[in-house]
């Protein structure tokens, strides 16, 4: 049913087992893989197989954080087919953090994502800490007209992918190897 109601949308069809989750941890610190720091649309415990983990964070939002929040990758071989920042009407940021390295993969557009659209300040900076691995190619955007910024600080090894960016950039600054 999925297959048909996309292909009448025009939409990709779904993946087949992608778990997608918003961040509903309130704590400044939790593990990636407490499936109680989500609210999930799949089957495994936390966002994975291609999945998108979005991290909200909004005055009336399900997970508001009055601090600043560092989530531990702890999961091995976690693969995302994006990652949303939007935690646009908070003054805090995340860190994603971590020995365990994040593989992005295709989301079903040929690409995957890693959107930010934090709070209209610039002390709000999102952070990827923890490794990076691309198997396919690798798209940040940004909402026009934030001003927030996102950091890559982790090593970004990649398989045949490639790093893009928007015209105008979401970070002040960024080293890519």
């Amino acid at each position: 049913m999925a297959w048909a109601v996309a292909a009448v949308l025009g939409l990709a069809p779904p993946g087949f087992g992608q778990t997608s989750g918003t961040w509903i941890g309130t704590a400044a610190t939790g593990n990636w893989s407490t499936s109680a720091n989500w609210s999930l649309t799949g089957a495994d415990p936390f966002p994975n197989n291609g999945g998108v983990a979005s991290f909200g964070g909004g005055t009336f939002a399900a997970g508001y954080i009055g601090a600043n929040v560092t989530v531990t990758q702890d999961v091995a071989g976690l693969t995302l087919g994006g990652m949303n920042f939007n935690n646009f009407s908070n003054p805090f940021a995340y860190t994603i953090g971590g020995t365990n390295a994040i593989t992005f993969v295709d989301g079903g557009s040929g690409f995957a994502t890693v959107a930010n659209a934090g709070a209209g300040t610039t002390a709000n900076t999102n952070t990827i800490s923890a490794p990076v691995v691309l198997n396919t190619n690798l798209r940040f955007t940004s909402v026009p007209g934030s001003i927030a910024n996102l950091s890559v600080s982790g090593v970004i090894p990649g398989r045949g992918g490639s790093r893009s960016r928007p015209r105008r950039p979401t970070t002040k600054s960024a080293s890519l190897r």
